[in-house]
């Protein structure tokens, strides 16, 4: 819990707790005075507590473990990470602002809100880098995270998963299928070798293909050559 929050921010951390003093977040739920369901006096309750250094937010974290695993733990944690991003933050990362995090039927997570808690960034798909269709510029995984996702809608070849999401830099992995998530991991941490010299060249060459074609212009020959600390000598 505490690696996803340094994963979407630096300090300050905001982590948000149920208690019986005067909530400092009401005006951000809507909620009806005559409302007496569970979750209006949930979020009756809620404040938000800053944390400005690791250390403090390490503390209030064991402190507040009891909070975090009860009946509404999930949703804490997810209003936490939300308010330490900045939601203007997370909006502006997503390719659809109006899109909801959460699906409001069936309550799945969207693939926005799995790759805030994985990468800490908020894009809306899962290949590496930006890809551009019709000019239209989409933003996908830029950072090898610490834990990975596969989602078996690759198998029916409806999206491409990165290399960044498929190889970690620890054996642990979401499984995306068509209705829930699963985490599965190893201690086989040969799964996670270091990225290699053929696949960190085929990995910024793609970034720079932005269409997927397999050519770049001839003019961004040399920035390729300089990211991938080769000779390029200019013409």
């Amino acid at each position: 819990m505490e690696e996803v929050f340094h994963c979407v921010s630096k300090p300050p951390f905001r982590l948000v707790l149920e208690s019986d003093k005067q909530p400092v977040i009401a005006d951000m739920v809507e909620q009806q005075e005559e409302d007496q369901s569970d979750h209006a006096r949930f979020h009756k309750t809620l404040r938000v507590m800053s944390c400005t250094t690791a250390e403090e937010l390490h503390q209030a974290l064991q402190a507040s473990y009891d909070s975090f695993t009860d009946q509404y733990g999930v949703v804490l944690f997810l209003y936490s990470l939300l308010m330490t991003k900045g939601l203007a933050n997370v909006k502006n990362e997503m390719e659809d602002a109006s899109e909801p995090l959460v699906d409001g039927t069936y309550g799945h997570g969207s693939q926005s809100l799995v790759n805030l808690m994985l990468t800490g960034n908020a894009v809306s798909h899962v290949f590496d880098n930006e890809k551009e269709v019709d000019g239209l510029k989409m933003r996908g995984i830029t950072v090898q995270p610490s834990s990975g996702f596969l989602t078996m809608l690759e198998h029916f070849r409806y999206c491409e998963v990165g290399w960044c999401l498929k190889n970690p830099t620890h054996p642990i992995w979401v499984l995306g299928s068509e209705t829930h998530l699963t985490v599965f991991f190893t201690k086989e941490m040969s799964l996670v070798a270091p990225e290699s010299k053929w696949e960190r060249a085929r990995r910024v060459f793609c970034q720079y293909d932005t269409q997927d074609s397999g050519f770049i212009q001839k003019i961004l020959l040399q920035d390729v050559l300089q990211v991938l600390q080769l000779v390029a000598i200019p013409e």
